[in-house]
């Protein structure tokens, strides 16, 4: 099945002038967001920009070969194949980089990184990095269901510098993001200035969460309308948090499950990512536990579950989503710590582990259960190749 790498080498040949930037066109730039050029892109604060092909020449010099995961801030599939297509592309290697910016505080909750394509044309792309596999990165994600956060604070700042520069400059906007990236481009978006929204030609939120009514009033599509664009998968839990009613474009993906978040698996072909026909049924019956886990409870409320329940992820000593369930010493603790958690976040527990698994409720359940019973036996060797970690982290 082929994805954006196979479109890359099939239609990097293709200038802007000659087929008009779309929508996966957009995925591409947003996984671009995903790529540590820190020491590769100048920063915001020092000026200056770089070609798009030689800051992919070298991130892959860096990287020493094709293995990229090193510095791919996201557990999203991106390896050297892409990156070289992108960088040879004549549709995009000639587009500078610029403005990178990278910020992490564990203290204040707070991962946000963005960068910015001038692309071939008249207009440039602001992408927003999307979580990456850090713990402080996904409470932060869940922070977003009870106030506005640091990295939305710092998108709209970094967004509305752009759109100043663009105006000066007579070029347009391309805003995007996956994942927290999605909701960072639709945040800044909305934030920005009115004066300055005539600037912004279209916004893409790729599988990115809604913003909470309570904390954010103000929507992209209700400023946008048809210009913002909500991307997501056949299987989309992410997408789907804090859901207001935006219609959704659903892309088929070569992934199961929870898995789809990965933008890698995105389908595409020559025209572009490739509609699917609806929404999975099991991802539709987990967005509801994840709704029902916040329904009818108040930010209060919702600021202490998000406390407990990463209060009871992080038991283990993990500080990577992939972590949390990597050893059946890890499981045991997080079970154990699960069981003084309220009876919503033991479910919310059950329903992730269940999208880890790609199973249902109980058969997460189950195998969480048996993982520890055969830890405190001893019985590592079987437990290992479990690993239910592997199957459960997302972007």
């Amino acid at each position: 099945m082929s994805d954006v790498r196979d479109y890359l080498e099939w239609r990097g040949d293709l200038s802007l002038a000659e087929r008009p930037f779309n929508d996966v066109d957009n995925l591409i730039m947003t996984c671009v967001a995903y790529l540590d050029l820190s020491n590769i892109v100048p920063r915001q604060a020092d000026g200056g920009s770089v070609s798009l092909a030689e800051a992919c020449e070298d991130f892959l010099v860096r990287a020493a070969g094709d293995d990229v995961s090193r510095w791919v801030r996201s557990v999203a599939s991106i390896d050297g194949r892409f990156v070289r297509a992108l960088g040879e592309s004549a549709r995009f290697g000639a587009s500078s980089l610029r403005g990178y910016v990278d910020l992490f505080d564990e203290e204040k909750t707070l991962q946000f990184s963005a960068v910015t394509c001038d692309l071939c044309d008249d207009h440039s792309f602001v992408a927003f990095r999307g979580t990456d596999n850090s713990l402080v990165g996904w409470k932060e994600d869940f922070m977003l269901s009870f106030r506005v956060t640091s990295a939305q604070h710092a998108a709209a700042l970094y967004l509305e510098a752009q759109a100043i520069r663009a105006r000066d400059e007579g070029r347009k906007l391309y805003v995007g993001g996956h994942s927290k990236g999605g909701l960072l481009a639709a945040y800044a978006a909305a934030a920005l200035p009115e004066a300055l929204r005539e600037v912004v030609d279209r916004v893409w939120s790729d599988d990115g969460p809604g913003m909470a009514s309570d904390a954010c009033p103000v929507s992209a599509r209700s400023i946008y309308g048809d210009r913002f664009i909500h991307v997501v998968p056949a299987y989309d839990i992410v997408g789907s948090l804090f859901d207001d009613g935006t219609p959704k474009l659903v892309v088929r993906s070569d992934a199961d499950g929870a898995m789809q978040h990965d933008p890698m698996s995105w389908q595409a072909d020559y025209q572009g990512l490739i509609a699917a026909e609806g929404l999975d049924a099991d991802s539709v019956r987990l967005s509801e536990a994840l709704a029902g886990w916040l329904d009818g409870v108040n930010p209060d409320e919702r600021e202490r579950f998000t406390d407990e329940l990463f209060d009871v992820l992080q038991a283990s000593g993990a500080t990577r989503l992939d972590e949390v369930m990597a050893t059946p010493q890890s499981v045991q603790q997080v079970l154990g710590a699960l069981g003084a958690a309220d009876q919503r976040t033991k479910d919310l527990v059950w329903a992730l582990l269940g999208a880890a698994v790609g199973a249902n409720f109980e058969s997460a359940k189950d195998a969480a259960v048996s993982m520890a019973a055969q830890a405190v036996a001893g019985i590592t060797g079987a437990i290992a190749d479990l690993a239910l970690g592997d199957g459960g982290q997302q972007g």
